[in-house]
């Protein structure tokens, strides 16, 4: 069977006009899985779980992750506050009712 150029042209105008397909995601990396559960991890956190129980938990569930990348993990979203540490006061504190030497 032939077709005619001009139906070939047609087809191809119609082909370009087409939107993109829409990407169906079937599938999550340990980052966006952990993202996605972050608020259910923090309220266990906060009743007293630890990060290797609920890592170990995790892994039973199918989403294998060490406590140190779940806790890096849960901090990259807020989670989990960081330890301010303090700067060392390197300088002298002058005593109250001196002066600074002058």
């Amino acid at each position: 069977m032939d077709i005619t150029i001009e139906r070939i042209e047609e087809i191809r105008r119609e082909l370009a006009a087409l939107p993109p397909a829409p990407r169906v995601r079937t599938t999550a990396t340990k980052v966006e899985a952990v993202e996605k559960i972050a608020a259910e991890l923090l309220v266990l956190r906060k009743t007293g779980y630890a990060l290797e129980t609920l890592a170990a938990l995790l892994s039973t569930k199918g989403l294998a992750i060490a406590p140190g990348t779940l806790k890096n993990y849960l901090r990259r979203f807020g989670a989990t506050p960081r330890k301010r540490r303090r700067r060392a006061d390197f300088g002298r504190r002058a005593e109250p009712g001196k002066s600074d030497g002058t």
